[in-house]
């Protein structure tokens, strides 16, 4: 195991637990819940706007009401995430910061469910009436960063070994050479 290797996995998902949870704390105190700003007809609030949204599902407000099965999902997640990190060998930077996004955004909703009851949702992005996306958060955006960022270094690694075990090119055959004409 490499604990001197978590300390960047660690810094990252500190990070991004840091800011999730400060948001979170200052949409909390700014707006009731269910309401938002701007208003939605005024300016950039016809698509960007800081609403207050309780979310016990998942992602996309999906599987509502499953609070405590997604703590326990969230839980086995980064304990998985933390032993895999532990195990990467010393040139995975990358890796290890994918692997702290994922595990901050997991532990700043795991709080959120552990301590309210569900998530707090603030950012609301829409261009009216042909989009609108879910709300979401710091630790949401933080898990798919970290996910695409995670998927895109091991597509990246599995290339490299592929490339490696791959058989050596045959070489080419010489040009034939030139026919004079007569």
């Amino acid at each position: 195991m490499h604990i001197p290797h978590l300390r960047l996995t660690a810094a990252v998902a500190a990070v991004v637990l840091a800011l999730d949870q400060a948001t979170k704390l200052a949409v909390i105190d700014w707006l009731a819940p269910g309401t938002g700003w701007p208003a939605p007809d005024a300016g950039i609030g016809r698509y960007l706007r800081i609403v207050h949204v309780h979310n016990t599902g998942v992602a996309f407000g999906m599987f509502q009401g499953r609070n405590t099965l997604f703590a326990v999902l969230a839980t086995a997640v980064v304990t998985g995430l933390v032993a895999y990190t532990a195990r990467l060998p010393g040139d995975g930077r990358a890796l290890r910061v994918a692997v702290g996004l994922v595990a901050g955004g997991a532990v700043g909703n795991l709080i959120d469910r552990l301590r309210l009851g569900h998530v707090t949702d603030f950012v609301d992005v829409r261009v009216e009436p042909w989009f609108h996306w879910p709300a979401f958060n710091v630790a949401d955006s933080a898990v798919v960063v970290g996910v695409i960022l995670m998927m895109w270094q091991l597509w990246r690694l599995e290339q490299a070994e592929r490339a490696a075990h791959a058989p050596p090119a045959e070489p080419a055959e010489p040009a034939a050479p030139p026919v004079e004409a007569a």
